[in-house]
């Protein structure tokens, strides 16, 4: 038989074993509500980013900066401008021409040109003439569709005049003109040191006549109007 002394202490030890485990038992219990929580606050986080919407900016190769769409008229315009004075121009450094023209056009233009044998001779007919023709644009007109794409119908002519000894002055050379109307669409792309107008040729076709008013006949047939203030 126990001492009472001995009873007590046994009492005492069972006593602080309880304790403990109730204290670990809070511990635990503690410890799960916590990283419950955590998990819950986690899980909702997540979520909060799937469900968000994304926000799509497209950003030029260079700077970064974001594109403006649609792309203004003036830079429309200059673009195009260019693209037919590299393309449909008689120049003596055609075929240099040409390439950088195939440059402006996206790779489905370039593909459907090729296939076409479009541009064939071409260059050897013109190279190493004295013979240089200058686009000038009268009127143009744009209207936007689908994706920032533009379509553009311009009437312009060009002026045939020396290759070499040109004064820039295009008045004595008004009667060796030839007359032209332009059907293009543009593609809108990124800026970037290959595309810095952010345009690219989808479509081209220019039609060439010998006088203004042949071209208005074809205009006056196919109801194509262009706006007195459409420069």
């Amino acid at each position: 038989m126990k001492q009472p002394a001995e009873q007590f202490f046994s009492a005492y030890r069972i006593a602080q074993v309880e304790a403990a485990r109730r204290m670990a038992r809070r511990a635990v219990w503690l410890a799960a509500g916590v990283l419950f929580l955590v998990v819950v606050a986690l899980a909702g986080a997540w979520w909060g980013v799937i469900l968000r919407p994304v926000a799509v900016v497209e950003y030029c190769g260079i700077s970064e900066a974001p594109v403006a769409l649609p792309v203004p008229r003036p830079q429309a315009l200059l673009f195009i401008d260019q693209f037919v004075d590299r393309y449909s121009a008689q120049r003596p450094d055609a075929a240099v021409a040409i390439a950088e023209a195939y440059g402006m056009m996206t790779p489905r233009l370039q593909q459907v040109l090729l296939a076409e044998r479009a541009d064939a001779g071409r260059a050897e007919k013109w190279m190493n003439q004295n013979i240089r023709s200058d686009f000038l644009r009268e009127k143009a007109r744009l209207s936007a569709g689908e994706e920032g794409r533009l379509t553009v119908e311009m009437l312009g002519k060009f002026v045939f005049r020396p290759a070499v000894g040109f004064a820039g002055d295009h008045r004595p050379y008004e009667r060796s003109t030839l007359y032209a109307y332009v059907h293009a669409a543009l593609q809108p792309v990124p800026v970037t040191a290959v595309t810095p107008y952010g345009l690219l040729v989808d479509f081209y076709q220019i039609r060439f006549f010998d006088d203004p008013d042949l071209r208005q006949a074809f205009l006056l047939k196919r109801d194509i109007v262009f706006p007195e203030e459409a420069e």
